[in-house]
């Protein structure tokens, strides 16, 4: 007996149109790859920050780093991000021993500048432990 393959109600995935193209746009999405210490002279924030969209992203986007909700640092990229590149940018913490978050695209006001993928991945934690 012969399975029937167009029933009443159900999809059959290769009737299915792959639609025009013209609804999938290329989008970068900016995210925070790592965060390092460095207390030699000064706690300084390294953040390694990619590119995980599909298009490239301009040099200029800020990095904020918070202590809870005051602005520790800021930076900006000085390169621009391809697909799949990354770029580390660096601040010099101003908060004393504690600990943060790192986030790319804010201007220290929680607004950015790049319309992304994903917003929601743009942030990772850190800890100063300097002497």
């Amino acid at each position: 007996m012969a399975a029937q393959l167009d029933a009443a109600g159900l999809n059959n995935f290769r009737q299915n149109s792959p639609g025009d193209g013209e609804t999938a746009k290329d989008i970068p999405d900016l995210t925070v790859a790592a965060v390092k210490v460095d207390c030699t002279g000064g706690p300084a924030i390294l953040a390694n920050i990619c590119n995980r969209g599909t298009e490239p992203v301009a040099q200029g986007v800020p990095v904020t780093v918070y202590a809870g909700s005051t602005v520790a640092c800021t930076a900006t990229t000085s390169a621009q991000l391809f697909p799949g590149g990354c770029t580390t940018v660096q601040c010099t913490w101003t908060a004393g021993n504690g600990s943060g978050s790192v986030v790319v695209d804010d201007h220290g006001d929680g607004s950015g500048i790049v319309l992304e993928c994903r917003e929601d991945n743009n942030t990772a934690a850190v800890t100063v432990a300097c002497p």
